[in-house]
């Protein structure tokens, strides 16, 4: 068998194992949720129904007891609403997301280590990873740091092929990756400016000459930047809208005229 093969071959054992250890660890009766993993879900539910995003949450002082989804991207919310079009339900299909991303991780930290710095350091750190419990437990309950975490991995393996190659397929995967990091936790921002960087002083770039390196990083820089314009402008206008009654708690009575 080619090093390629016994590379990809391993980084898919280790991706199955991940994957199985999160869906035994959310099975009944997980996934474990939270205040959080309630708005991705709600979010999730309410695009599927409503065509929007909306949380099962509000303030005290509101009547509406649903609110625009704000404090998160939308990019969790979307991925669970996927499966839910096929019908299946929602914490079933927040459970899925999880162990996708489990696997995608693992296998995609295995395969780029192993090309890096040798399949048995890549299996090592894989199955310390697995052993290590800060990782696994953010996988039991539906939150973003799993999928963030594949987007890591995805970021990551886009900066060492820049410094390897000045394809462009390079710098748009990079770029794509920072934009998906982006729409599952704002902290992704931190992902795009470490990956403009790389592109515009990282190795290898120095004795180009400037304005090729600015322009990579400015492909690098421009998923991250459109994915937010395109999800904030709606979100501002749809938070600052007067809130409708959509619903009123029992033994409330009726809201002071």
């Amino acid at each position: 068998m080619s090093e390629s093969r016994s590379r990809w071959l391993v980084a898919a054992i280790l991706g199955g194992v991940a994957a199985l250890v999160v869906a035994i660890g959310t099975g009944p009766p997980g996934p474990g949720l939270d205040p959080d993993a309630q708005s991705y879900v709600g979010a999730a539910a309410s695009l599927v129904r409503l065509g929007s995003y909306r949380v099962p949450t509000s303030g005290w002082a509101a009547m509406d007891t649903t609110e625009p989804l704000t404090h998160f991207p939308p990019g969790l919310s979307t991925a669970i609403a996927a499966p839910m079009l096929l019908g299946v339900p929602a914490l079933q299909a927040g459970r899925l997301i999880l162990v996708v991303a489990a696997f995608v991780t693992w296998a995609g930290l295995v395969a780029f280590l192993a090309r890096v710095a040798g399949l048995p350091t890549a299996v090592g750190v894989g199955a310390a990873a697995l052993c290590t419990p800060a990782l696994v437990n953010v996988h039991l309950s539906i939150l973003s740091e799993p999928p963030f975490l594949s987007a890591l991995v995805g970021v990551l393996a886009g900066m060492w092929a820049m410094s390897r190659s000045r394809r462009s397929s390079a710098t748009l995967w990079t770029g794509l990756a920072c934009g998906v990091s982006v729409m599952l936790r704002y902290a992704g921002f931190s992902l795009t400016l470490a990956a403009a960087g790389w592109a515009l002083m990282g190795p290898g770039r120095r004795e180009e000459a400037v304005w090729p390196r600015v322009r990579r990083a400015a492909l690098v820089a421009a998923p991250s930047i459109l994915m937010v314009a395109m999800w904030e402008a709606p979100t501002a206008s749809a938070s600052s809208a007067p809130t409708a009654i959509s619903a009123r708690p029992c033994g409330m009575g009726s809201p002071p005229s």
